[in-house]
């Protein structure tokens, strides 16, 4: 997304989502749509994260019209006390809760896809793209050059001058085109007419148009009149930002509409592929098992002339007792008695005989299902809403028993397991591996560098990863108490009164040559004596036993 047209959005929708709280958060690839709720009637925050956006934009409408993935399940219920744009980038941050529950959605809104996260103090509590789910908060990048929302009168000229080697966020081809003299070879850029409109568009007080010289629409950007000649996109003219974010989103969200829906129909194609060729099999098959007649009629002729037939013959001629003067040419296989040939020639005719009925009513049965899974899909087209479309599929998708199948969000192998999980209070919680493989996928796949990991000393037992949602700084000695207390309970001396528990960041955790699954070594470890004990609220997963 433009850099400058993100500013200009920003600022007027501050004033919009502030204050509302969040709603459902849902996800259908590459469109996540934010429910905000307050006011006389919900709002949606719409980010398109890949071409032909990024793109974000708010609108009255849920464009994905609660089809879906429900994310984020987290943030739901929690205000909205900030909208930002970070400077260094094309990046809108959220601060979302209060006090200790404060958390940040941010939108990445730049290269060919973007992310949205949710931070904690510390790391990243949740992404969809769920590989980055507990890592370390990213670091803030390098400032870039001032962009064109603050960027003075000398600095636009030096840009200008140097060329695209030095540019400055959100000035692109297309604006300074706006502001070039055609006069002569050399074409002299009026930067004060810039800084002015500049200046006019940040009050609000110009129409303008959005447009773009490439086909990717995520990529308009604000132009005055006249609008340069050549733009492969001009919407417009508007008269307010969040109206022509709105146009550029439903217009880029429509480009793209086949496509999503042809994406989340997927399954169903792959379905009504592979009738038609079992189709096309069954057919095929059904020509076979017509052939019975001729087995047969073989059969019946070897039969009348079996006496005639030399031993260890390959094949014969022999009269056909079906046609007037006519012969017939039967292979044989000189291994094999006739008579064994004979008998295999009728059963064998027996048996197609049988199954031909049964392809008929199978073929037809397919036939009607292609006719069906057809049907559904010319249904899909017609519908008039992306959210109608992709409802209209899902429901296809469970009559046909293929929602198996269908995945909106990358697989995260880490989710799909069923540690025992507890949660120490709103901000931490404790993973302990059931046995020596889940251990090690915990401390080495599962855990944060910075996460608590704990063990009890010099026995065995399981290991404990004490995380947070966010949280920052490091946990409190009642929390530490308490997830040393399940690592004792998760040990051969839980019977003991009280165990010593060596704890340590996980960084400092390594396998070492030679060791067994669940074995490790750790450094700069400490030691806390715990009694054995659980909390209050039960394991996730199985009850201990």
């Amino acid at each position: 997304m433009n850099h400058f047209l993100l500013h200009l959005f920003v600022r007027g929708a501050g004033q919009t989502v502030c204050g509302k709280t969040i709603g459902s958060v849902r996800y259908l690839a590459p469109v996540l749509s934010i429910e905000l709720i307050g006011g006389a009637a919900p709002c949606f925050l719409a980010s398109i994260l890949s071409s032909p956006g990024p793109f974000v934009y708010l609108t009255d409408t849920d464009p994905l019209g609660g089809a879906g993935t429900e994310v984020f399940k987290r943030i739901r219920g929690l205000p909205v006390g900030a909208c930002e744009q970070i400077d260094d980038d094309r990046m809108v941050r959220f601060e979302l809760g209060r006090d200790r529950d404060r958390v940040e959605l941010v939108l990445r809104l730049f290269g060919s896809a973007g992310k949205a996260r949710i931070l904690g103090a510390e790391s990243i509590i949740e992404s969809l793209d769920s590989r980055e789910a507990g890592r370390p908060r990213p670091a803030p990048t390098t400032p870039r050059a001032p962009s064109l929302a603050v960027a003075d009168a000398d600095t636009l000229i030096r840009a200008v001058e140097t060329g695209p080697g030095q540019p400055v966020p959100g000035l692109t081809e297309e604006l300074i085109g706006c502001f070039t003299a055609d006069r002569g070879p050399v074409s002299p850029v009026d930067v004060r007419g810039l800084v002015a409109w500049r200046d006019e568009m940040i009050r609000g007080s110009c129409r303008f148009h959005l447009g773009s010289r490439s086909v990717r629409s995520g990529g308009v950007v604000p132009l005055p009149d006249p609008v340069p000649s050549g733009l492969a996109i001009r919407l417009g003219p508007f008269d307010r930002i969040d109206v022509a974010c709105r146009r550029a989103g439903d217009f880029i969200l429509e480009s793209i509409r086949d496509d999503m829906i042809a994406n989340h129909a997927a399954p169903l194609k792959r379905h009504l592929d592979s009738r038609r060729r079992l189709a096309d099999d069954l057919d095929r098959d059904l020509k076979t098992a017509d052939s019975f007649e001729m087995w047969r009629k073989e059969a019946n002729v070897l039969a009348a002339f079996q006496s005639k037939i030399p031993p260890g013959s390959s094949a014969v001629i022999l009269p056909d007792p079906y046609g007037s003067e006519k012969e017939i040419t039967i292979k044989l296989d000189p291994a094999l008695p006739v008579s064994d040939q004979i008998e295999k020639r009728f059963k064998r005719a027996a048996k197609l005989e049988r199954s031909r009925d049964a392809i008929a009513q199978r073929i037809r049965a397919v036939r009607e299902d292609i006719a069906s899974l057809e049907k559904e899909l010319d249904a899909v087209a017609k519908q008039g809403s992306l959210g109608d479309a992709i409802r209209s599929v899902d429901s296809a998708i469970e009559r046909c028993g293929l929602g198996a199948r269908l995945q909106t969000t990358p697989r995260d192998t880490r989710q799909s397991k069923t540690y025992r999980r507890f949660e120490l209070d709103r901000m931490w919680f404790a993973l302990v591996g059931r046995n020596n493989k889940e251990n090690d996928e915990i401390t080495f796949r599962v855990a944060a560098p910075d996460d608590i990991w704990m063990h009890a000393q010099q026995v065995a037992g399981s290991h404990v990863i004490l995380k947070s949602h966010g949280a920052p700084g490091n946990p409190s000695d009642s929390i530490l108490q308490t997830a040393a207390g399940i690592a004792a309970y998760f040990s051969k001396a839980r019977h003991a009164s009280l165990v010593p528990v060596i704890y340590t960041h996980r960084k400092y955790v390594r396998k070492f040559r030679g060791a067994r699954p669940g074995q490790v070594t750790c450094e700069r470890e400490k030691t806390i004596m715990a009694e054995p004990a659980l909390p209050d609220t039960p394991a996730r997963g199985s009850t201990p036993q």
